[in-house]
């Protein structure tokens, strides 16, 4: 084994790459295009499904940021689950309809068809990271639409 000092440890014998390494000031900063989002929200999207050879259930692995006054909006996943792991920040999760204080340390397993969002009414950015695990042959993302707040025509 060797480090090649880009993305990690190599096994020469059968040329296929066992750990990767990324930093984030190295991952671009994405808007997310979540609809049902409130202000700008962003994440950085360190592994995906398909890319980088990453194989098996993972769907993605991001790093967000919710700032102040924005909110992830609420929304389903047909077909994988999220694990959130709150570590700046204070806000508010909404769970199937309901809200939980959350602030670092906090983990949140989101399971599938569970409707999820997180809010920011704080100053500070909230950051986490979101590991999202596929569960089968299909994926769907379904906003879910405040009935009280749907400006939609």
């Amino acid at each position: 084994m060797e480090w090649n000092g880009i993305v990690g440890f190599h096994d020469r014998k059968y040329k296929r790459m066992n750990t990767i390494i990324k930093k984030l000031d190295n991952l671009p900063l994405t808007k997310s295009v979540m609809p049902t989002n409130s202000g700008l929200t962003f994440y950085q999207r360190a592994f995906e499904r398909g890319a980088d050879g990453v194989v098996g259930g993972w769907e993605c692995v991001d790093y967000m940021t919710i700032p102040g006054g924005t909110q992830f909006g609420v929304h389903i996943h047909d077909g994988s689950e999220e694990l959130y792991v709150i570590l700046k920040g204070h806000g508010v999760a909404l769970l199937d309809g309901e809200e939980h204080p959350v602030g670092p340390g906090d983990f949140l397993m989101l399971r599938n068809l569970g409707a999820h969002g997180l809010r920011n009414p704080g100053p500070e950015n909230i950051e986490l990271l979101c590991v999202c695990v596929y569960l089968g042959q299909t994926h769907r993302l379904i906003p879910v639409w405040d009935a009280a707040g749907d400006t939609r025509e």
